[in-house]
């Protein structure tokens, strides 16, 4: 059923449809108009989902005053007026002892004793003993020395030739993908 209304912004009298107006439809002649009258009528102060606006906050770095929307400061953030000034904080307060990945300082040694000459004479030799050639799948010019029991829970095994073996890069992402497993299986137990 049709009825006969009056465009809220242009004032022209226009038929809808009943079920419209029932359903806070059908106030406008057009989109266009719905457009302008929203324009006009729903900014700022007048939208009825207005919070105030952008916040006025100090950067913890340089103290310099800027603003920013109260949605970002609700998520934890704007503490910083640009990229610039939380890298200067993260730099001093997230790195070692500081860090969320911290862990005692295990990277460090592993990443020396992974550059050293006797780590990297062990990779050779264990490549060579099995002449480039994955052990699992038998691909030819594989070239990663993994370690058969854990580089990190066997210290005096670390360099012993015969607990490595030579693995392509998909046999060894399939066998971390399965300890992996393991162990939150474990965890849940």
């Amino acid at each position: 059923m049709k009825i006969k209304i009056i465009c809220k912004n242009c004032k022209k009298e226009f038929e809808t449809l009943s079920f419209r107006i029932k359903y806070n439809r059908g106030k406008f002649c057009s989109r266009k108009c719905m457009g302008k009258w929203n324009s006009v009528n729903h900014t700022k102060e007048n939208n009825p989902n207005w919070r105030g606006g952008k916040k006025k906050r100090i950067c913890m770095i340089c103290k310099n005053e800027f603003l920013i929307k109260p949605s970002v400061i609700k998520k934890g953030s704007g503490m910083f007026c640009s990229n610039k000034c939380a890298g200067i904080w993260m730099s001093k307060n997230c790195i070692g002892k500081n860090s969320s990945n911290w862990k005692g300082g295990i990277t460090v040694i592993k990443r020396g004793i992974k550059r050293s000459l006797e780590y990297r004479e062990w990779r050779k030799e264990v490549l060579k003993r099995d002449n480039f050639t994955c052990r699992k799948c038998f691909k030819k010019n594989s070239r990663i020395a993994h370690h058969i029991k854990p580089f990190a829970l066997f210290i005096e095994l670390r360099f012993a030739i015969d607990n490595g073996m030579t693995l392509c890069y998909d046999c060894h992402k399939k066998i971390h993908y399965k300890r992996l497993r393991c162990k939150k299986k474990n965890s849940r137990q």
